[in-house]
């Protein structure tokens, strides 16, 4: 914001500027392209255009995705927003669900890991892609996103694992706090797909979003209405859900919605708004 200042008849524009708010995406695209595992070319091709479609309409300045099977195909959803670049795909070895980093903004930094098997030899399942993005004024966001454990199996058996993933998740913040502040101001954004609902009686003893929450971090959904922050609308035995959730600390909450995403994913998109 520009500010002028008045003095002894003269107009002074005050030399700093207010960065330009972000638009923050995370999106579970449901193994794209294709929808599942084999897929056909066609299914591939179908998908693709309905999810390139959506995320050209959301335009986002950093996208953050989960589900997506390699490289190329990050590229070409990417390819309908001028400017977004892909800048980490993991290349998980177990299942083709990979986590994506993409952002309009310039990476310093950018990798992505697997979580450490200290619950057994494959969990917790996937890992966390990174990149550690320069925004205007030189600080620098550290992203992640993430794909916590599945209910497969049951929910009770699986929190422990999502509990582990979050409490990996929230030492690695720390060490890249650590590495990055001396170099210039961070600011902390996570989003993905944590498959815990805050607010259903069946995760009241999975303690994973408010570990986070806890850490302390902010939650874009803090003030929002269960019935507009419905990430994965109900289907068969299964009831609407909050799985897909940003976190963030060190930016300034501006607004939040959850877009449609139905046309080519069972999970909907988040989209906020944030201020540097």
């Amino acid at each position: 914001m520009r500010r002028l200042l008045l003095l002894a008849g003269f107009t002074f524009v005050a030399a700093s500027l207010s960065a330009a708010p972000l638009t923050v995406v995370t999106w579970n695209t449901k193994w794209l392209p294709g929808g599942r595992p084999n897929a056909g070319e066609k299914a591939k091709a179908a998908q693709m255009a309905k999810a390139q479609a959506i995320v050209k309409a959301l335009d986002p300045d950093i996208l953050l995705l989960q589900e997506v099977a390699d490289w190329k195909a990050a590229e070409e959803l990417c390819s309908v927003v001028p400017g977004l670049k892909v800048h980490t795909v993991s290349a998980f070895t177990t299942r083709p669900q990979n986590l994506v980093v993409a952002s309009k903004l310039p990476a310093d930094s950018a990798w992505y890991s697997e979580w450490k098997p200290s619950l057994g030899p494959d969990l917790p399942p996937r890992g966390y892609a990174f990149a550690a993005l320069r925004l205007p004024g030189g600080g620098l966001l550290l992203t992640y996103s993430v794909h916590f454990k599945s209910n497969l199996g049951g929910i009770v058996p699986n929190i422990p694992i999502r509990e582990e993933a979050a409490k990996q998740l929230l030492a690695h913040v720390k060490e890249m706090t650590a590495l990055y502040a001396p170099r210039a101001k961070t600011a902390l954004l996570i989003g993905g797909d944590f498959n815990s609902d805050p607010d259903d009686s069946r995760y009241a003893n999975d303690h994973t979003l408010a570990l986070l929450r806890g850490a302390p971090l902010e939650w874009v959904f803090k003030d929002v209405p269960r019935a507009q922050r419905i990430t994965i609308p109900g289907a068969r035995d299964f009831p609407d859900g909050c799985f897909d959730q940003i976190f963030f600390r060190g930016l300034k909450f501006v607004s939040v919605k959850v877009p449609d995403g139905s046309a080519s994913s069972d999970h909907n998109p988040v989209a906020a708004v944030l201020q540097p």
